[in-house]
């Protein structure tokens, strides 16, 4: 019995883990968008994550990435170093909750000027 519930709650611990790597970190997010993406943008994090509602940008990010990088690629040339790297693909998750928490169907305002 002992070594089941020790089973158990390493599961639950590994799990919740695996979880939290999935939803990504605002914070880190912001800190992608400003590195990597404003300069080529060119404007600031609250317009560009007003451009979809949380829905669609769930969409957009979903996978690898591919429809948020070809997307916005098309739209702003610049990106495509940074939207056609690996490091994007590691950081889709981070990117994902920066813009479904800050989209345009949310109250919530981003500080990434």
């Amino acid at each position: 019995m002992r070594w089941f519930l020790s089973l158990l709650i390493a599961a639950m611990f590994a799990s919740s883990c695996v979880a939290a790597i999935e939803e990504g970190d605002v914070d880190v997010g912001q800190r992608i968008y400003l590195k990597s993406l404003s300069d080529s943008i060119g404007i600031n994090g609250a317009d560009f994550a007003k451009r979809h509602t949380a829905e669609e940008w769930s969409a957009l990010l979903d996978g690898e990435g591919e429809r948020f990088a070809a997307e916005t690629i098309a739209t702003y040339p610049a990106t495509k170093d940074f939207l056609s790297s690996r490091a994007f693909v590691k950081q889709i998750a981070h990117i994902k909750a920066l813009l479904v928490l800050y989209a345009k169907d949310s109250a919530a305002f981003p500080i990434c000027n």
